[in-house]
């Protein structure tokens, strides 16, 4: 079944979702890999949960968008928490790509410092910045990387409005 043929109807006659634990349990077997009762999808390198129903093929968390809601979601889906694979309904919403990226909680792998935010500037000093529509705004400079860190938060509360609502 091709995802544009899925729709929150067909969906709800194969799996049931518990809003309390964010997971999706198949009604009837699938096979004998999947019997009834056996939870959906496995969680994928990214943290993800990533599912396979009827052949439609995506993540968790936007099978259970069109379970909830009856409709896919327009656009992303956004762990609140930060957690990839915390399907719980209080954990999901829509958002957009940007409002998404707002949420990020950890620093890139590459990252010099492991603290988002937080690049060295100099030997010894630690330069905070923010992304703010699309341009990185400059924080200041400071002695720690725990220094400079606490003014990324500090910005991130005021200036990503959308992440102060996790």
């Amino acid at each position: 079944m091709s995802r544009s043929a899925m729709t929150a109807q067909a969906l709800r006659q194969i799996v049931s979702y518990d809003p309390a634990t964010g997971l999706l349990v198949r009604i009837k077997a699938c096979g004998r890999r999947f019997p009834a009762g056996s939870a959906v999808g496995s969680v994928d390198p990214r943290g993800y949960v990533d599912a396979q129903i009827q052949g439609c093929r995506d993540y968790a968390h936007r099978f259970i968008w069109l379970y909830v809601t009856g409709a896919w979601p327009e656009d992303e889906i956004d762990h609140r928490n930060g957690v990839k694979s915390d399907n719980r309904w209080a954990n999901l919403r829509e958002a957009t790509g940007v409002l998404n990226q707002q949420n990020k909680r950890h620093a890139q792998s590459n990252s010099s410092t492991g603290l988002r935010g937080v690049l060295v500037s100099s030997p010894g000093r630690y330069c905070a910045r923010i992304r703010v529509n699309g341009v990185n705004k400059h924080l200041g400079s400071y002695p720690t990387p725990e220094a400079a860190h606490a003014a990324y938060i500090k910005a991130k509360a005021e200036l990503h409005p959308f992440w102060a609502e996790a």
